[in-house]
């Protein structure tokens, strides 16, 4: 029986095993069908080969979707162990698959790079946010194999109601049981249980948890558009320091725990106002140094200077009116 296994980061030097067969079951409910459009919208239309999504709610009032599959569970959060089981057993009698991904409606997901996860054929990878108290996080993510899934649906005896016996947090029945079966939790930084830290084209963040429709396209974007970066400021705040990046597509990458947001660029009171994901915006005025705001300073680089921000954004804003027109 295995007793530790190393952390896994990142596999990006190995080969990978495209011929993996991975099924993604996106834990919802009755009163999410947002939620499951957005995802549908975005991260759910690119599954590379191998690799089906699928969504699984409790018991209810069905309303046609036919990526939504039924459990005989409750549809509530004290259900989810309950539910967990029932798509496990479910998974296993109706789909073909090397690995089970569970994630949540508002868990935006690379999937590609879920096979990056599975390359060391470890049974049981999940978020290293909570691994030191013993369980990964069911909004990040875990991903388990056949074998592990089969663990869980054999959880319970013949005659037994899932819904009488297990109640509570999903994630820490799962962890547990499969610890007490001989598959530890593998952690990884890569599966993140909030969205401090988004996914985009430049990291090998795998997901995004907490996002709303509004923010799982956002997310979208990064993942999807090669947008160049139009200046690196460097910020200083009585709390944190470092570099803030201006993307083209209006977003901007940078702050304490990168929360990053969207940028925009009024010209005519020369300010650059900050919509942080997390935080109230920032407004900040131009000057010979950078850009000020009561709490916060961006410095440019060296060599630049006030003129040469200005040029870019105008540069940047002629090129996105040109997009525009018909």
């Amino acid at each position: 029986m295995k007793t530790s296994t190393p952390a896994f980061t990142t596999s990006r030097s190995r080969p990978l095993r495209r011929y993996l067969k991975v099924l993604i079951g996106i834990c919802s409910s009755r009163t999410t069908a947002l939620r499951r459009a957005a995802v549908r919208e975005t991260w759910m239309k690119r599954l590379p080969a191998g690799v089906l999504a699928v969504f699984f709610v409790g018991r209810g009032a069905g309303n046609g979707e036919t990526d939504v599959f039924e459990m005989t569970t409750a549809d509530d959060y004290p259900g989810l162990p309950s539910k967990i089981h029932a798509f496990c057993r479910h998974a296993l009698k109706h789909h073909e698959f090397d690995y089970l991904f569970k994630c949540d409606d508002d868990t935006y997901v690379v999937p590609g790079r879920l096979l990056e996860l599975a390359a060391d054929n470890t049974p049981f990878v999940g978020s290293s946010a909570f691994a030191p108290r013993g369980f990964a996080s069911g909004g990040a993510g875990y991903l388990i194999s056949r074998e592990a899934v089969s663990a869980i649906a054999a959880a319970l005896p013949p005659g037994q109601d899932a819904e009488d016996v297990l109640q509570g947090a999903e994630d820490v029945w799962v962890s547990n049981l499969l610890r007490e079966h001989g598959f530890p939790l593998t952690p990884t930084p890569l599966l993140q249980p909030g969205h401090d830290r988004l996914p985009y084209l430049a990291n090998d963040i795998v997901t995004a948890h907490y996002c709303g429709p509004d923010l799982m396209r956002i997310i979208d974007r990064l993942m999807t558009e090669h947008a160049r970066i139009v200046a690196v400021l460097n910020a200083e705040h009585a709390f944190w320091k470092g570099p803030v990046k201006l993307l083209s597509n209006s977003l901007f990458l940078g702050g304490a725990s990168a929360p990053d947001g969207r940028w925009e660029w009024d010209a005519p009171a020369q300010t650059l106002i900050l919509q942080w994901f997390h935080w109230s915006p920032d407004r900040l005025e131009l000057r010979d140094w950078g850009l000020e705001a009561p709490n916060l300073r961006l410095q440019f680089e060296s060599g630049h200077g006030p003129n040469e921000f200005r040029q870019a954004m105008a540069q940047l804003l002629s090129g996105l009116e040109t997009q525009s027109r018909p």
